[in-house]
């Protein structure tokens, strides 16, 4: 592709995420994720998270350990779909759990969602909170 294509391109993303930003009804804020019971017996996890189409690492954790995530705030409108995952090169990464985040909890200050994975040797609770 030529300059002139990618630049008109990466223009529609910029304006599409403002559109999105304007319209959205509230803001999802990941504040910290806390490892109660770690998936890897051969080392330490390596979290991420996926939402909205973005991905946050949350570094290596153990069991007992705790990471601030402190990341900007992801507009939203409704419901919004919030993954856990663990890295697992060279294999494929395993999704841990997922939940759903609702502009109905904006204000209600931080939120805690303790999941345990689908297999049930996974433990993980996740801070975040809901806001204007």
């Amino acid at each position: 592709m030529n300059r002139k294509v990618i630049s008109i391109l990466l223009g529609l993303i910029v304006s599409n995420i403002s559109v999105q930003a304007a319209h959205a009804a509230a803001r999802v804020k990941f504040i910290a994720i806390h490892c109660q019971d770690q998936q890897e017996n051969t080392g330490p996890d390596e979290p991420y998270i996926k939402v909205a189409g973005r991905t946050f690492s949350c570094g290596k954790m153990s069991t007992g350990s705790t990471k601030q995530i402190n990341q900007s705030r992801i507009p939203f409108s409704g419901r919004l779909t919030v993954e856990l995952w663990e890295q697992d090169w060279p294999d494929r990464d395993d999704q841990l759990f997922g939940f759903e985040v609702n502009e109905a909890e904006k204000g209600g200050g931080t939120q805690r969602q303790t999941k345990r994975s689908q297999n049930g040797d996974t433990e993980y609770v996740l801070e975040y909170e809901v806001t204007d």
